[in-house]
């Protein structure tokens, strides 16, 4: 336990429970605080362009070989995955009281100036957190590059 936290109070969001995930949350006063990172795509989480529904909670994501947010799991992992992987959903996000997105180099500039000032677009899912009354970003200079112009 090099966290010191009790492992009680630690609940993995796994295949076997994403689908009551929401429902425990709202019974143990929901999320308090969500960290983020950005993908070049603009996804958030396993909120992907094109196959992200803004109303959707905690749900299942295809796993497609080859793809960002697959190679970002197997990299985390270092194991072999398989179809599918759970992911808090828009809705589950925009519930937590704080958000915080973390974004970092010259290759992300882009896609941040599309998700914070852009239109909200299922294609650049991480647009929606714009409408989080309570949003933190946290960027170095070369992420910040397109913001400034």
């Amino acid at each position: 336990m090099p966290t010191g936290i009790n492992p009680q109070n630690i609940h993995e969001l796994n295949a076997s429970n994403y689908e009551n995930f929401d429902k425990v949350l709202k019974q143990d006063g929901g999320l308090d605080f969500i960290l983020l990172g950005i993908g070049s795509d603009g996804h958030f989480c396993g909120n992907i362009p094109e196959n992200t529904e803004f109303h959707k909670e905690t749900y299942a994501v295809d796993l497609i070989p080859g793809s960002e947010t697959y190679q970002i799991l197997t990299d985390l992992t270092g194991k072999t995955l398989g179809k599918k992987a759970v992911t808090f959903g828009p809705k589950t996000v925009m519930h937590a009281r704080q958000v915080v997105l973390i974004a970092n180099g010259a290759s992300k500039a882009s896609i941040l100036k599309k998700a914070l000032v852009g239109p909200v677009d299922k294609n650049v899912p991480s647009s929606i957190l714009q409408l989080h009354p309570n949003f933190t970003v946290i960027m170095d200079e070369a992420a910040a590059v397109e913001l400034k112009k």
